[in-house]
């Protein structure tokens, strides 16, 4: 069946407004409106959760086991430690790439060193690069210098030595030969391996981490609703719902508290949520309707014990 519910509004002293909020949280009945506000301390922790969530999907997927107490310091430096090491995994890849895709212009024009094309300049001696189609090649100037390297597809690979005619292909080589590119991968290729030695290391760490997330997540919550929270220059209020037999218990809290507060009805409009009560067996059925998302509304009828038989006698067929 679905619990009924009273709609609460309190209000508290701007001063004591984060106290309040705690205390709320500890009392653990009520449920808040989602008048969520925004600070530098909602989106430093909206930041913090997204790195935490880099750092889970650096450290899934290993067969290590988390062996290790909570300690919220030193998982908040893991997360840190955890994310550098993945910016880094990052350029190294890409720098990898970059070096892989250079490797592929450069072979065919073979092994050569393109700081001796600057030498050259420098000396006076202007030395181009470039991609000739054939038919090019037959109606080449005969005063133009040039020299044939290699044969593509098209034409040829070719070095012009003096001026080059605007209508070649010009090839710009890379700051690294072909030798010394496969050198600068491999070199690459050990400084990877090293790093996700390291995640692989840190992954012992995965599960406090989800705890940390928690924590973080926790945190955001609680400063949203603080955020929030109408006020003016010396009371802050908000509002939300409990249900009708958790009363007694809020109200204790409220007095001791010394909390403004007003009890109310709910009416057909209102976000009113739903809590669901039942006995130990309709009450297997909820986890279900909440995987569905069929749970009903405040103002709906519960069909969750029609809802058990009919699956019990469906899952039995």
């Amino acid at each position: 069946m679905i619990a009924q519910m009273k709609k609460v509004s309190i209000v508290v002293l701007d001063k004591d407004k984060q106290s309040s909020l705690k205390s709320l949280k500890k009392l653990g009945i009520m449920h808040l409106s989602e008048n969520f506000g925004s600070s530098d301390d909602v989106k430093a922790l909206e930041e913090r959760i997204k790195e935490i969530e880099t750092s889970l999907r650096l450290t899934e997927g290993s067969d290590i086991q988390h062996v290790e107490a909570f300690d919220i310091v030193k998982i908040s430096e893991i997360v840190d430690t955890t994310c550098n090491i993945g910016k880094d995994i990052y350029n190294l890849e890409e720098r990898e790439s970059i070096l892989n895709r250079n490797l592929e212009f450069l072979e065919p024009w073979g092994d050569f060193n393109p700081s001796d094309l600057v030498l050259l300049k420098e000396k006076g001696v202007d030395v181009t690069l470039v991609d000739i189609t054939k038919e090019q090649w037959h109606h080449l100037d005969s005063n133009l210098n040039v020299f044939k390297i290699a044969h593509n597809n098209l034409g040829f690979l070719a070095a012009v030595i003096g001026e080059c005619p605007k209508e070649f292909a010009r090839f710009d080589p890379p700051e690294l030969g072909l030798e010394d590119a496969l050198g600068a991968v491999e070199l690459l290729k050990e400084e990877l391996k090293e790093k996700y030695s390291e995640l692989k290391i840190l992954s012992i760490h995965h599960g406090n981490i989800l705890l940390y997330k928690k924590s973080i997540e926790d945190s955001l919550e609680f400063e949203k609703i603080r955020s929030g929270m109408g006020y003016d220059e010396d009371f802050a209020a908000l509002q939300g719902w409990i249900p009708v037999e958790k009363i007694d218990k809020f109200v204790k809290t409220a007095n001791a508290e010394k909390w403004g507060y007003a009890l109310s009805e709910p009416v057909d409009g209102d976000d009113t949520p739903t809590l669901l009560k039942g006995n130990k067996i309709t009450s297997m059925i909820h986890p279900l309707l909440d995987f569905l998302g069929n749970v009903p509304g405040y103002w709906e009828t519960d069909v969750s014990p029609f809802f058990l038989i009919f699956f019990t006698i469906f899952f039995a067929m």
